[in-house]
């Protein structure tokens, strides 16, 4: 089985008209054959980066169960 995780990731405070606007987005794939990790900042024109899935965990402070930590 393929499982994809995606969310909002919050490194700096950023308000538009009164709304806490995310700095940027993550993806984590879990594939048979491993785990991959994505990141985007919240900019016109940015890339997306393939990034430790350790990073994200420590970013998002949050646990993610099947991360191979890779």
């Amino acid at each position: 089985p393929i499982h994809v995780v995606t969310g909002a990731m919050y490194l700096r405070a950023h308000l538009v008209n009164g709304l806490v606007v995310p700095s940027g987005y993550y993806k984590i794939i879990y594939l048979p054959s491993g785990t991959k990790a994505y990141y985007a900042n919240n900019l016109t024109g940015s890339k997306v980066s393939e990034v430790p899935v350790s990073w994200v965990v420590a970013k998002s402070k949050i646990d993610y169960p099947l991360t191979d930590r890779n």
